[in-house]
């Protein structure tokens, strides 16, 4: 790296599939850079101020790196860059990053998160960062084992979120409403929560809102306590946009989808329910649904199904009922 005084002008570094274990401090000086790209490297050891150094970064892209980060918290420091640096990058608009040890992660990160434009952010040692497709422009990953409305500067994020995982999160009972809704997700994967109940609640809501609107695909798995996806009443437009449902291991669900909800899965080309032990139909058809849709006893068709697979349901007594039969 002995030339880098002559690169003071560059604007643009990808350090791409290198084998390098230490990231070289000297690129610390290249201050005009506006992106950085060390995706997929072999960079372990990223020492302090360098990040912080490069104040015009625009873009900076660190997925599926071993990073070591240093914990700010830990009274023994070891020299290595914080992901509290990224603070002092004022003009920082995309973001790709990893961070499997969550005790890393700052929680005052709200400021650089509301800025972000494009991120894809993967929180926790469960997940794998080729699951991230390379099209969704705002993807989440988390595993914090905290209530993550309230901490991180999460929240600032999940409001634009595109792609959202979630595995273990504490205190999240009711999905859309603790999490302030979300008007752009498209996928919706939620992993090993003992705690959750419901993706919608809104049975004691005064006003009824429009439910994940854009969403495309949602994956439900191993969520031990889930009663229902939609606790109705629920409006007539949400999850209009829906193609895809994976539900595997929800052991309390008894039924896919109520009346109120199925009545909008007019784009629903593929259902997959395994090991749902209690699972007695895929629809429930609730005769007082009327109250919120005139026409409850329309009859129900999937005219976009392509693929319905139904594994290990050992309770399922029919595929569409009602409530009062």
């Amino acid at each position: 790296m002995d030339a880098i005084e002559g690169l003071q002008n560059l604007e643009i570094l990808r350090i791409y599939k290198s084998s390098m274990i230490k990231f070289p401090r000297e690129i610390g000086r290249l201050t005009q850079l506006r992106m950085l790209d060390l995706s997929n490297s072999g960079i372990e050891e990223l020492p302090s101020n360098i990040i912080s150094s490069l104040i015009n970064l625009e873009e900076l892209y660190m997925g599926n790196t071993s990073i070591d980060w240093e914990d700010v918290n830990s009274t023994v420091q070891t020299g290595n860059a914080s992901i509290a640096e990224l603070k002092k990058l004022p003009n920082l608009t995309a973001l790709e990053l990893q961070i499997r040890e969550t005790r890393k992660l700052p929680r005052d990160m709200q400021l650089i998160f509301e800025k972000l434009n494009l991120f894809k952010i993967a929180i926790g040692d469960v997940w794998e960062w080729a699951d991230i497709k390379d099209d969704t422009l705002k993807t989440l990953m988390l595993k914090l084992g905290t209530n993550i409305h309230l901490e991180h500067g999460i929240k600032a994020l999940i409001k634009g979120v595109e792609k959202l995982y979630l595995d273990d999160v504490d205190g999240i009972q009711n999905v859309l409403y603790q999490l302030n809704g979300f008007p752009l997700l498209k996928h919706l994967h939620i992993q090993h929560n003992a705690n959750m109940k419901h993706i919608v609640d809104s049975k004691d809501r005064i006003q009824i809102h429009v439910s994940f609107p854009a969403l495309e695909t949602l994956v439900l798995h191993n969520l031990r306590n889930l009663e229902h996806i939609c606790h109705d009443p629920l409006s007539i437009t949400s999850f209009g946009s829906l193609s895809v449902i994976k539900v595997k291991n929800c052991i309390q669900l008894k039924y896919l989808f109520s009346h109120t909800m199925v009545k909008g899965l007019s784009q629903l080309s593929e259902i997959e329910v395994c090991h749902c032990n209690y699972m007695k139909e895929i629809v429930l058809k609730d005769n007082n649904s009327s109250a919120y849709n005139d026409t409850a006893d329309e009859k129900i068709d999937f005219l976009l199904l392509r693929s319905l697979t139904l594994e290990h349901l050992e309770t399922i007594d029919d595929f569409f009922s009602s409530t009062n039969s």
